[in-house]
């Protein structure tokens, strides 16, 4: 009987022990679950590894992609009260993410496009998978096609808005469809050279604060916007539509007012630009080399910047004589010590007979114009180690000083394709310094007393390699070894290291840096102004010579 009793409270024990596992594990482990489940959920994920993303067919949930870790985006409004909710909904989207894939977020930095670009007229179709790029690496791939409408391109990708990014399609990756419904937008973009603004200005040298903000006040009631240089590089190429009322503020100087001013009135200052002063608007595909440009200054009349905004031809009517008597500067003293220097740089040189289809051609009797007022008003001519050294406050020079430089070593610059520029140095015991692309041109052919040789890289000049980079140049979206490499080799080709010159004006921190370490001393970007000591070494501003540069126009830059 005693032994039926043990039984039988053993039975009961196992059937409570097990009612209890039951409801510990269908109950309290489910609630743990669905704790753990919401644990993970937020507005906003990232991915914590690479991941498999879901569609839900048939009641089940099968893989239609891959995301790459730390891949960030939202996710529908979710409430969580089942275990049945272990995936989660991508918001706008028809696909799911597993719960342990991804960790909450508190905020994300959403790409925004600019309001005043135009989506473009023609849409792109993705073929089997769709994979979104971002600096050529893999971001997201989904096994289906999808169109777009893309904001911008460059000669490799496409770039698309999606889940509040910018991603990159490739282009041998998609399709393109049929044109869209044409939209309203700029056939021609002005670009406005602003030179010096002063409190007050009596010439055509520069510009006075009553007039440049009668002008911005202008530019505002007619509607237009000012346009960042990247910006207006891709419309050139055609690679993006912008609105009506573009228009591009190049100044010589940005100070403490003009920054102030263009704030006011919510514009954008370039001061790093290259063009053609044609006083006529530039077009949609000119290129980069050609820009047309006006040139704004005190005596620019409201109905000549009427002109200007609506893209028209202007002329200054002004006889030669008045231009001449009171545009120019004023020669520095002899006696004077520098504090600024002007840095003109040069590229190409042709004379007689030939011919030379960019607008930094330079005619080589406009050369020797300006060797000779060089010469006849005492200018010295610097090496490339008198300048740096006076930029690192180790000598004075006199305030007459100029810096030579010629960029690359194409047309007319070496024995070899012309040979315009070494005999005139030599004619008029001038000196200048050549920026050599050194793997592209031997340095045999520059060898000159007069011709100092420093590093344009060895073979980085090349434009159009880089999304989303000035002038897409190669410098900018090479690997740290890539470029150490390449100004290993440029140093060891020419000899020095005193000096560099960035390709196309382009650089960025990472660009510097590399700069810095191969040991460079100075490095030389563009800018339309004087460098003098208080300049980074490494973005020293010169004034790019236009084929179209008068003498008066030279003058004011050396003065």
């Amino acid at each position: 009987m005693k032994k039926k009793k043990v039984m039988i409270l053993f039975f009961v024990f196992v059937v409570l022990g097990g009612f209890f596992l039951y409801f510990y594990y269908h109950k309290i482990g489910r609630e743990e679950k669905i704790q753990d489940i919401r644990s993970h959920y937020a507005s906003i994920v990232q991915l914590k590894h690479d991941s498999d993303v879901y569609v839900l067919e048939n009641g089940e949930y099968q893989v239609v992609g891959r995301g790459a870790q730390n891949l960030s985006f939202a996710l529908d409004d979710l409430v969580i009260d089942d275990v049945k909710h272990e995936y989660f909904p991508v918001k706008n989207e028809d696909y799911f993410v597993y719960y342990q894939d991804v960790s909450r977020i508190e905020s994300e930095v959403i790409d925004t496009v600019p309001d005043y670009y135009l989506t473009s007229k023609k849409r792109i179709q993705t073929r089997e998978k769709t994979n979104f790029y971002q600096n050529n690496v893999l971001i997201l791939s989904l096994n289906r096609s999808m169109d777009f409408v893309f904001v911008s391109q460059n000669e490799q990708t496409y770039q698309v808005q999606y889940l509040g990014k910018i991603f990159e399609l490739k282009k041998e990756e998609v399709s393109l469809l049929e044109e869209t419904i044409l939209r309203d937008e700029a056939e021609y973009i002005p670009v406005l050279y602003i030179p010096e603004v002063q409190e007050i200005c009596n010439d055509d040298s520069c510009i006075s604060i009553k007039s440049l903000e009668e002008f911005l006040n202008m530019m505002k009631e007619k509607e237009f916007y000012s346009l960042k240089k990247d910006d207006y590089e891709l419309w050139s190429k055609g690679y993006v539509s912008l609105k009506k009322n573009a228009l591009v503020l190049h100044f010589e100087k940005v100070d403490d007012i003009v920054s102030s001013l263009l704030e006011e009135y919510g514009m954008n200052a370039i001061v790093d630009f290259q063009y053609h002063l044609s006083n006529q608007s530039s077009k949609v595909g000119t290129s980069l080399e050609n820009i047309d440009a006006y040139q704004i200054h005190q005596n620019t009349t409201k109905e000549q910047m009427e002109k200007v905004l609506k893209g028209e031809v202007i002329e200054y009517s002004k006889p030669k004589e008045i231009i001449q008597s009171t545009s120019l500067k004023k020669l520095p003293n002899m006696e004077e010590k520098a504090t600024n220097i002007a840095v003109l740089n040069y590229h190409f040189f042709y004379g007689d007979g030939e011919s030379c289809g960019s607008g930094i051609c330079l005619e080589v009797n406009k050369f020797r114009e300006q060797l000779q007022f060089l010469k006849d008003n005492q200018y010295k001519t610097l090496t490339m180690e008198e300048y740096r050294a006076w930029m690192y406050g180790e000598i004075e020079l006199p305030a007459r000083s100029v810096l030579l430089t010629i960029d690359d070593g194409a047309m007319g610059t070496g024995k070899h394709n012309g040979n315009k520029l070494i005999p005139l140095l030599e004619e008029f015991d001038m000196h200048a310094t050549l920026f050599l692309i050194s793997g592209w041109w031997a340095k045999s052919n520059y060898l000159s007393d007069h011709l100092d040789i420093e590093s344009h890289t060895y073979d980085m000049h090349t434009e159009r390699v880089c999304s989303n980079q000035t002038r897409g140049a190669q410098m900018l979206c090479s690997s740290k070894e890539q470029v150490m490499e390449d100004l290993r080799k440029s140093i060891d080709i020419i000899g020095s290291s005193i000096a560099f010159c960035f390709p196309f004006y382009a650089y960025n921190s990472s660009a510097i840096q590399s700069v810095k370490e191969a040991g460079f001393k100075l490095a030389f970007v563009g800018g339309n102004r004087k460098s003098n000591r208080s300049n980074d070494k490494y973005m020293i501003p010169r004034y790019p010579i236009q084929g179209s540069i008068t003498l008066n126009e030279f003058i004011n830059m050396i003065a």
